[in-house]
């Protein structure tokens, strides 16, 4: 083989190389650190309108999130919500009130990983989510109208 053919098959594969070496990262990044999803119905409009894409951190392990923060839970399927209360906040109904749990139900072990959230998805309807559950803050990705 010529000097010139040699070069040539070294450099197509070194960009093979770095090309499945760039997808591990991407791949690594998108599943782990960020991620963008769609918002599939309009439920929280005027916020969010469907088809706006919405910006996941999920590197806020440990963060414990505040009321009015948008953040992404998983069900069987992505959801998007507004937090209404974080744990230890009252919630009230109509007749009676009760504080969401600071830390595990059973008492026993006193673990920070079983927090509840109160998590508002639209049309007045709320969802009570567990930490472990929430995947990360989102951030509209919406910069015009």
């Amino acid at each position: 083989m010529s000097k010139q053919r040699k070069y040539l098959l070294r450099q197509c594969t070194l960009l093979m190389v770095n090309c499945l070496l760039l997808l591990c990262i991407v791949m690594v990044v998108k599943r782990y650190a960020f991620n963008i999803y769609r918002v599939t119905d309009s439920y929280m409009e005027p916020l969010l309108r469907k088809n706006d894409r919405v910006f996941v951190n999920k590197l806020q392990w440990g963060k414990l999130f505040s009321k009015g923060e948008l953040v992404v839970f998983k069900e069987k399927t992505a959801g998007i919500a507004i937090v209404e209360n974080a744990p230890g906040d009252t919630v009230r109904t109509d007749s009676t009130a009760f504080a969401l749990p600071k830390e595990c139900a059973c008492r026993q072990c006193s673990c920070q990983h079983e927090n509840y959230y109160l998590l508002n998805i639209g049309q007045g309807r709320c969802k009570l989510v567990r930490k472990t559950d929430i995947v990360g803050r989102a951030y509209n990705l919406r910069f015009w109208k």
